[in-house]
């Protein structure tokens, strides 16, 4: 197709009311029209995407207390109208999903025993629904109505957190509990296709209660006021999204939820340090390894002649770090330098894997920029570096990525303070590079005759330009 890939209207508005010294309230509305968004990588495109987000927030100064409300809509449109899937008919596939939250936060920061604290409640109720057709002008249509069965998600949440000096050190901890309630309808379901599809492969399972605790600490040594050295402790809980529990696809290959997984609990010890050897130079690091607990993951099975696609708890461990750097030439140059590694493994496979690497793991990755900049000009040229990802996941199908080196330029100036233009080129030479995406948690995702997910290059030469003017 030759067409721009999207097209993309914003409207926001902020509104900040002060009553007197004490109260402030703060008001702000958003609105975003994306139509006709291509996605290569998928088999629909977006006919549009609409967003509405609303959000007030009050605060009392002297007695510390913020209260925070706010509501989001989603609708969203895909169709693969610009595919040849759908042949002379407007469409030949369709997901229409529309997504509602609303929420409200209420937290309170006083001092006890001279540790600074905050105590707090936040509540959201989330509800998404999502309704697919395939071969729709065909004689007998594949309906999905309630492929994402119209899931209302209920949560509330109590915490505290606090930090507290003690000579060099600085103490940081927080906790929070969690209640969380899921629901499913199983009657926006199609009867003889995606709900049979669910109930044959879960039963009548359409709801979920879960409890749970997490918390971190964080112990900080101040070597100097620039210099320090950090080592901290998490441990935090995501609970299966509607999608994971309760999607239900039926077609030639089946996609459906799975109602018994459990939340997945990271427990992750990270340390790290701050240093400035020299008042012109700057290094951070930062080193961690996570251990996954019933992390949620893909699987894929095959009977008969269908592949089937679920989730399944397992166990997994991530681990790796990234150092970052900068020096200052003088008051005008400085360079930076960055790098990145991580690892991905299945500890517990479950008896359902065979491929010990855990999927979407982004190889090594380096940044080396120089930069200009003496308040009026600006100017920017970095290298951007992707090592070869070979550590990928079998078991779903995912492929090689080889490593790949781009260059970016940008310069601008500004004006007063006020105005500001400026001009850019990525991918200044042109390279022809793929990231490391596989989309292997995306139902729609483009598949090749082989049963390989489509892989998309990134954009060639691009250049822009950007004109901004501050009131």
């Amino acid at each position: 197709i030759n067409d721009k890939a999207f097209n993309i209207d914003r409207v926001w508005t902020k509104l900040l009311i002060t009553p007197n010294d004490n109260a402030e309230i703060k008001l702000s509305y958003a609105f975003e029209n994306a139509r006709n968004v291509l996605y290569p990588a998928l088999k629909m495109d977006a006919l549009y995407d609409r967003t509405n987000r609303f959000n007030t927030d009050f605060k009392l100064k002297d007695i510390g207390l913020n209260f925070s409300i706010y509501y989001n809509e989603v609708k969203h449109d895909m169709r693969d109208s610009f595919r040849t899937t759908a042949g002379n008919y407007p469409y030949s596939m369709k997901t229409y999903a529309e997504s509602k939250m609303f929420g409200t936060k209420l937290s309170k920061d006083l001092n006890l025993f001279g540790i600074n604290m905050t105590v707090g409640i936040d509540t959201y109720l989330r509800n998404w629904k999502a309704d697919n057709i395939q071969n729709a002008f065909a004689s007998s249509p594949n309906y999905n109505d309630g492929m994402i069965p119209d899931v209302n998600i209920k949560d509330i949440g109590l915490f505290v957190k606090g930090s507290k000096d003690i000579e060099k050190w600085t103490i940081s901890g927080g906790l929070r509990y969690d209640y969380t309630y899921s629901k499913a309808d199983p009657n926006s379901m199609t009867a003889t296709t995606n709900r049979a599809l669910f109930i044959n492969r879960n039963g009548y399972k359409f709801s979920n209660t879960d409890n749970y605790v997490s918390g971190y600490a964080i112990a900080k040594y101040n070597i100097n006021k620039k210099d320090n050295v950090y080592v901290g402790f998490g441990s935090t809980v995501r609970v299966p999204d509607p999608e994971e529990r309760f999607i239900s696809l039926s077609g030639n290959a089946p996609w459906y939820g799975n109602p018994d997984l459990k939340p997945t609990r990271n427990n992750e010890i990270d340390a790290g340090f701050e240093a400035f050897p020299m008042n012109n130079v700057g290094i951070k690091g930062n080193i961690f390894y996570s251990m996954l607990q019933n992390y949620i993951y893909l699987r894929q099975y095959i009977e008969g002649a269908t592949t089937y696609t679920t989730y399944n708890n397992i166990n997994a461990a991530i681990y790796g770090g990234d150092i970052n750097g900068f020096v200052a030439i003088n008051d005008k140059i400085s360079t930076e330098l960055g790098l990145a590694y991580q690892i991905g493994k299945k500890t517990d496979k479950k008896g359902l894997y065979k491929d010990s690497d855990l999927a979407e793991i982004p190889p090594l990755k380096a940044r080396l920029a120089v930069k200009y900049d003496d308040r009026t000009f600006y100017g920017l040229i970095e290298g951007i570096y992707s090592a070869k990802q070979s550590k990928v996941d079998s078991d779903l199908k995912e492929q090689e990525t080889g490593s790949w080196f781009i260059v970016n330029v940008k310069a601008g100036y500004t004006y007063a303070n006020r105005l500001f233009v400026g001009v850019g080129v990525d991918n200044l030479f042109d390279r022809f590079y793929y990231n490391y995406l596989s989309y292997v948690r995306d139902p729609f995702r483009g598949i090749s005759v082989s049963g390989i997910p489509v892989k998309i290059p990134e954009p060639g030469r691009f250049i822009y330009a950007n004109v901004s003017y501050r009131f």
